[in-house]
């Protein structure tokens, strides 16, 4: 492996998942470049996927498909032209895979891609790895791949701490890790792929490293971020004392496995015609409603009738990450509820994942092009960091390069910095409880009244990188989901307002918050979709 030896690269990427990798994998061997961990690189939420790739390959299937049934998972609220964007070309980025060797599964009769099917999909489009091991050997293949170039260096347990900016465009980027302590980088272009912020709620499946401080630093640099409001809660998360989060994945369900109440009675189909297979939205809201009714969260996937066979062959890891559990799911009931999953705000970017600031540039769950609206539709995720990866290569390719002399940033205290109000611990209990399934005025309102008071002085702390940042940082972006929250006055989505729970088509947009200059505050901006 590779190591750190430069004060300059020409791009450094923050993040070793999908995005991270595919995008580093597809720079030109000429640039150096610099990919950073914020622990150690088998630390991302790619290797905990246990879903698949969705595309459309086969008749009577289509793009055209894929692409009516994405928009109808969001809500309508998508970009139209990424979403033609990723339905299309995610059939280029497949081939490339398959045919630089990547195994996905096949039919060993017919020779055609194995092809499962998922909620809200019309068709089975879904490609597996190893059965729903995608998430492994995808990162496996790609930080392979990635290792063999030579242009490509590694530095783990490293945080991005500071973007130093300069007439709209980046000039140099500031780290901290414990062997180097704090460095300042000189860089022509800067990729974030640092994944979403699902962590930052209590029940969730995101890697416990992180809870989404990428969208702090990029407020904080004037960066604009939209649909913050769109977190994505996946139905079927297990929970046990002594374990990771473990996801049970939306595959399962399109095999014939049922969710059981805490009656262990069946109870989709008297909430939506597609049962289980309803999005993710409709069916973690009619756990939660059902939940509400029964004074329980005591639900239950019952994989029983899929049966023993099919179960060894298309999930082993559930299988046997259950069995560690103490639970055999080809015999057992799971214990599952709703958990906070992908999130569908981010950085604000254009279709080659460009920001406001030139030479910084987002992909992968951390972004936000308008790809996936309100709500994601299953097995949309690794795709879109291929496709977007792919064109923000292309974009920093095309870019031209100069190196020179890189000075120190100093860091010192300058302004104010008062201990935040909660803890990072206590933000996630405050946003499962207030930002969660369903949302309503009361609460918001009285969360950002609590929290704003605090807001420029987070933004002192993550400035100076003090011993308050990481508290500091999540409150900020917790104050910023309640603001993008309460600002939405319709349910859409994943996001459901008790006060206003009918869909408004003439809030048809997005909310882009950027901060207002010289305090936290942020201005909202309504964008229409395709912005």
């Amino acid at each position: 492996m590779n190591n750190f030896q430069s004060s300059y690269f020409d791009i450094i990427i923050v993040g070793t998942g999908i995005s991270g990798l595919y995008t580093a994998l597809n720079i030109n061997e000429n640039l150096r470049v610099l990919l950073i961990s914020k622990d150690n690189f088998f630390r991302c939420n790619t290797r905990k996927a246990k879903g698949g790739m969705a595309v459309a390959l086969y008749d009577p299937d289509s793009p055209n498909s894929h692409f009516a049934d994405t928009l109808k998972a969001g809500g309508n609220l998508n970009n139209k032209n990424a979403v033609h964007v990723l339905t299309t070309e995610v059939i280029e980025r497949i081939n490339d895979l398959s045919s630089t060797g990547f195994l996905f599964d096949k039919n060993n009769d017919t020779g055609f891609f194995n092809l499962g099917l998922e909620g809200c999909h019309t068709h089975r489009r879904v490609l597996h790895a190893q059965g729903d091991r995608m998430g492994v050997e995808i990162f496996n293949f790609l930080f392979e791949q990635v290792q063999l170039k030579n242009n490509t260096y590694f530095l783990n347990h490293t945080e991005i701490i500071d973007l130093n900016i300069s007439d709209s465009r980046l000039k140099s980027v500031s780290i901290f890790s414990p062997v180097f302590g704090i460095q300042t980088l000189q860089c022509n272009s800067l990729v974030l792929a640092s994944g979403g912020y699902s962590g930052i709620y209590k029940r969730n499946t995101s890697d416990s490293s992180f809870f989404g401080n990428i969208i702090p630093l990029v407020y904080k640099a004037g960066i604009g971020i939209a649909d913050l409001e769109f977190m994505q809660f996946h139905p079927t998360v297990f929970v046990k004392d002594g374990f990771e989060t473990l996801l049970m994945s939306e595959a399962i369900r399109g095999e014939g496995a049922v969710l059981l109440n805490p009656e262990k009675k069946r109870f989709m189909d008297s909430y939506h015609p597609e049962a289980e297979l309803a999005s993710r939205d409709i069916v973690s809201r009619s756990m939660w409603e059902e939940s509400l009714k029964a004074h329980s969260q005591d639900f239950y996937l019952d994989l029983r009738p899929i049966g023993e066979k099919t179960i060894l062959n298309l999930f082993p890891e559930v299988y046997s990450d259950c069995l560690e559990r103490k639970i055999n799911i080809s015999k057992e009931l799971v214990p599952v509820f709703p958990g906070a999953h992908y999130s569908m705000g981010g950085i604000h970017t254009s279709l080659h994942g460009e920001t406001s600031i030139d030479g910084i540039f987002a992909v992968g769950e951390c972004s936000c092009n308008g790809t996936h609206g309100a709500n994601r539709l299953a097995s949309n995720s690794l795709i879109d960091s291929l496709v977007f990866g792919k064109r923000a290569s292309e974009s920093i390719n095309s870019r031209t390069f100069s190196s020179s002399t890189v000075e120190q940033k100093e860091y010192h205290t300058s302004g104010v910095c008062t201990k935040p109000p909660y803890k990072l611990d206590e933000l996630k209990i405050m946003n499962w409880n207030i930002l969660g399934i369903e949302r309503e005025k009361g609460s918001l309102k009285q969360y950002i009244k609590n929290l704003e008071p605090y807001m420029d002085s987070a933004l002192v702390s993550i400035e100076n990188n003090d011993s308050n940042r990481t508290d500091n940082e999540a409150c900020l972006l917790s104050y910023l989901i309640a603001k993008a929250a309460m600002a939405r006055t319709e349910s859409r989505g994943v996001h459901y307002r008790k006060d206003y729970p009918k869909e408004d088509s003439t809030q048809a947009h997005s909310n882009l918050f950027v901060k207002k200059q010289n305090c936290s505050e942020p201005s909202i901006h309504k964008i229409n979709i395709g912005e």
